[in-house]
């Protein structure tokens, strides 16, 4: 769907095709901003029917040509439920007829939604995986990160059901590259920023709850813009590369089930939000519980006492960091850390 008007953001469009802006409320998104309905207020669409199966066409094109087994749908709000409902219903039966001739690998499909809470609950109840939001615009500094994460991990159940999952990611193709939005002001004087930069936000995304996703060259540290026209841009040949980093933090995700479905709390260090660049939070799963630290920090160590008693224990324990696995016995509910730029700890903690 081509934008009517751009400079409005698709209103136009999702207005003129579907007529869909009633239900959205104008201050859900940016204060006074003109959200709402069309500024031209377009006239009702004759052809509704035959849009709806010419966008349910498109994606079943993709299904049964390519194998192609998820989609992440754009403004995924200003699309009507129904509309949705019958995409996605058509699409999985498609999936599963096409399968294994199209070389899908499983025969299912997913559906990522964007929504900032407006519509949650209507699209996951229509069929959608997961939805996302605005995360990746969130991993700056402590203070800006700890205030998404505690919105987004507690957002009413009447908005988003419980068992439901967000979709995060750092970068996508909407906005600048990670290293362009956390270390712009070191990019000619600091030859590790963009790999201290996509290293800890890849730290962070993958020990966080939700369903991690790597967009298409942040393994290769791109600073440029990206856009779903430019991948032929991105310097495949370059000596820079995150990808061992990459995988051996999925294989801790993949191996401890508390990274997976586990609860998430912050845990507070020894001075304030706005002045530490260490994020600290706890995943727990049953019996076990996992402390990952992250340094925000693309250019200087940092060094923080974190507070755990809200996740316990306080007698004599076990710290087994993943990545290295090295074993350290503390006691007490305080937990010292010295991080160099960008680095972390991933601690799982035994009797």
């Amino acid at each position: 769907m081509l934008p009517y008007d751009h400079e409005h953001w698709w209103k136009d469009t999702a207005q003129l095709n579907w007529n869909n802006l009633e239900n959205i409320p104008k201050d859900a998104f940016h204060g006074d901003d003109p959200y709402g309905r069309a500024p031209n207020n377009p006239p009702e669409n004759p052809t509704i029917d035959e849009m709806y199966e010419y966008f349910k066409n498109i994606v079943k094109f993709w299904i049964k040509e390519f194998g192609v087994d998820g989609f992440r749908c754009d403004v995924a709000y200003r699309v009507p439920t129904d509309f949705w409902e019958e995409c996605i219903e058509e699409a999985r039966r498609t999936a599963k007829e096409a399968h294994p001739e199209n070389g899908s690998v499983d025969g299912d499909v997913v559906f990522i939604a964007e929504d900032y809470h407006v519509k949650c609950k209507e699209l996951l109840e229509a069929g959608f995986t997961a939805c996302f939001g605005d995360y990746s615009n969130k991993l700056s500094n402590t203070a800006d990160l700890k205030g998404y994460l505690d919105y987004m991990y507690n957002v009413d159940e009447d908005v988003f059901p419980d068992g439901s999952q967000w979709f995060i990611f750092p970068e996508c193709h909407d906005f600048h590259r990670n290293p362009t939005k956390i270390a712009e002001r070191f990019r000619d004087d600091h030859r590790d920023a963009d790999l201290n930069a996509n290293k800890s936000r890849w730290t962070l995304t993958a020990t966080l709850p939700g369903i991690p996703m790597i967009f298409n060259g942040f393994e290769k540290l791109e600073w440029e813009p990206a856009s779903p026209f430019s991948y032929s841009k991105i310097d495949w040949e370059q000596d820079k590369d995150i990808t061992q980093h990459i995988k051996r933090v999925n294989d801790i995700r993949h191996d401890e089930e508390a990274l997976q479905r586990g609860t998430y709390t912050y845990l507070p260090v020894d001075v304030g939000v706005e002045q530490t660049s260490i994020f600290s939070f706890a995943r727990q799963y049953e019996e076990e519980t996992i402390i990952i630290a992250v340094n925000l920090d693309v250019n200087h160590g940092a060094a923080a006492t974190i507070h755990t008693d809200s996740v316990g224990p306080i007698d004599e324990y076990s710290l087994w960091e993943l990545q290295t696995g090295e074993e350290y016995q503390r006691s007490g509910n305080k937990l010292y850390v010295s991080l160099p730029p960008s680095e972390a700890q991933i601690f799982k903690v035994t009797d």
